[in-house]
């Protein structure tokens, strides 16, 4: 049964003792921390090439000092176990020093996507009462100094600002800090329960929620992901997926210090330039949203290349099409793909199977249960369906989150069992394949981004040609689903998608939140009781 425990960092976590104490004695909860894994492997082989960023190669052992050193500075900052330390990093290498250097120290990291901007980084800077944040000069064009100079003052408490790759002006310099860290300091002791990550996700309320993992609940994570992608010490991974997603945590953060496989850096995505990196270092392994998939096909056919050194693609974070699977199957000949499934609450729940053979199977469904529980449930009653029937997955698993940061959050987001409700729409197919049909939750998917529908609308309601608006996503062949507004505008006015996007600029929101399909209409479909019927609006936008 499950009752809350009192964490290092001052939260309160949904604990079940019992449940704890048989996932360690399964050994699916080890008690380890990276840390634990980081100095076996330094210790074992300090000059393997773990990871590898533009020209850079930076060898297990380097890494693991720059890691205890940093972890150091920060202990020596006044940072204690389970205060919060944020990071809005591109996938550099310096972020796996952060990483580790968080879970030496025992703090507690919270990524956040380089898009975001001031909107997103002080809601959720100030909701987990972030103490100090790693952040670049620049990056893409973009100051986050300056950024950050507009965010600072909205905090409620002090944050101290860790500038990377370039002028830090008032703030502190990455290598300045560093200097003030001792490798030789004795790591604090880490209790492998504590909560180690708070990754923010939308939801429906436009609201984020603060999705909190334990040291074990990640550890195990990794774990299963290596033994159902089969990764070796032989094998090279293209980490194009953000470090700030929970995807690019495992990817980067996780299995080269459990298998010592190596990790490729890529801080900005296109099909060309990731083709390129196969080509040069040999990649075995990615794993990434569907428009990843579809740009390095692209970029392979017209090449006229398979890829020869790519073992296995594992595909998921968004509707991935059958036919993309199959095209990108026939023109990648060595490579075995399959489709995924999971959320940030409770990653990877479902994978295909590592084989070509199965490319029926891969292509056409979301993969087996794998190491989760899963129930197929009616979204009404919450009772379990029969075979083959459509209704809500709820999951279960030792990779589980712990909850969420909020308790009004976890009211309806567990049933009586423990099962997380996750909004997703499925059923099963081909006798234990999932397939996942939909949504019940308003969200939208773009390349395995959740955006919430509600946020946009919320900051679009406000333009004065606006009278009603309703935010709905729509069928895209590059990024799985579009933004799409519908808006109803007062007599006299009008509204493109320019006005839109400068509208929401001046909000302070991420670009990926603009819509690309703005509908001017006469009036917005409604029930009797003034509701929305956004299935309506739906529909139309699939046949834009």
């Amino acid at each position: 049964m499950f009752g809350y425990r009192k964490d290092p960092s001052g939260w309160s976590v949904r604990w079940d003792e019992q449940r704890a104490a048989r996932l360690k004695q399964e050994g699916q909860w080890r008690d380890r921390t990276m840390a634990d894994e980081a100095a076996a492997i330094a210790a074992k082989d300090p000059e393997r090439v773990l990871v590898v960023d533009g020209d850079r190669m930076m060898r297990a052992g380097e890494v693991h000092r720059q890691a205890r050193k940093l972890a150091s500075a920060l202990r020596r900052h006044g940072l204690k176990p389970g205060d919060r330390v944020s990071y809005q990093l591109p996938n550099w290498g310096e972020s796996i020093v952060v990483d580790l250097a968080c879970t030496m120290a025992g703090l507690v990291y919270n990524p956040l996507v380089p898009i975001f901007r001031e909107a997103e980084l002080t809601y959720m800077m100030a909701d987990c009462d972030s103490r100090l944040i790693f952040i670049p000069a620049e990056f893409r064009r973009f100051d986050h100094r300056a950024m950050m100079r507009r965010v600072l003052p909205r905090l409620k408490s002090h944050c101290d600002v860790v500038v990377l790759r370039g002028d830090a002006e008032e703030f502190i310099g990455y290598e300045d800090f560093m200097a003030t860290g001792d490798e030789a300091e004795t790591p604090t002791k880490v209790d492998p329960d504590a909560v180690k990550l708070i990754l923010y996700t939308s939801g429906t309320t436009g609201r984020p929620k603060g999705v909190l993992h334990s040291h074990n609940t990640v550890d195990v994570q990794g774990r299963h992901f290596t033994a159902l992608a089969d990764i070796t010490e032989r094998d090279v991974i293209l980490v194009a997926s953000p470090v700030s997603h929970i995807t690019g945590v495992i990817l980067a953060f996780q299995l080269p210090w459990m298998t010592g496989c190596q990790a490729v850096m890529m801080e900005t995505w296109s099909g060309d330039a990731a083709l390129d990196l196969f080509e040069s270092r040999r990649c075995t392994f990615m794993a990434g949203a569907t428009p990843f998939l579809r740009d390095l096909y692209l970029a392979a056919k017209a090449r006229n290349t398979s890829i020869p050194s790519l073992r296995l693609f594992a595909c998921g974070g968004a509707a991935v099409p059958a036919e993309l699977m199959r095209q990108a199957s026939a023109q990648l000949t060595n490579a075995s793909m399959y489709r995924c499934h999971g959320c940030s609450e409770v990653p990877s729940t479902s994978f295909g199977i590592n084989s070509r053979d199965a490319l029926k199977w891969n292509s056409e469904s979301d993969g087996h249960p794998g190491f989760s529980d899963l129930k197929i449930a009616d979204p009404g009653t919450g009772s379990a369906l029969r075979w083959g029937d459509e209704g809500e997955i709820l999951l279960r698993g030792p990779q589980m989150m712990l909850g969420y940061l909020h308790d009004e959050d976890n009211a309806e987001a567990f049933d009586a069992d423990g099962y997380f409700r996750t909004g997703d729409l499925g059923r099963y197919v081909h006798d234990d394949w999932i397939l996942i049909s939909g949504r019940k939750k308003d969200l939208i998917n773009r390349s395995g981004e959740k955006l919430s529908a509600k946020e946009i609308e919320d900051a679009l309601f406000d333009h004065p040609a606006v009278a009603e608006i309703a935010v709905v996503g729509m069928p895209s062949e590059r990024t799985g689903e579009a933004v799409c507004a519908f808006v109803v505008v007062h007599p006299g006015k009008s509204l493109d998608l320019g006005a839109i996007a400068e509208h929401l600029k001046q909000k302070g929101l991420a670009r990926q939140k603009y819509p690309e399909r703005v509908e001017l209409v006469a009036e917005l479909p409604k029930t009797p009781s003034g509701k929305v019927q956004k299935h309506v609006l739906r529909d139309k936008a699939t046949k834009f």
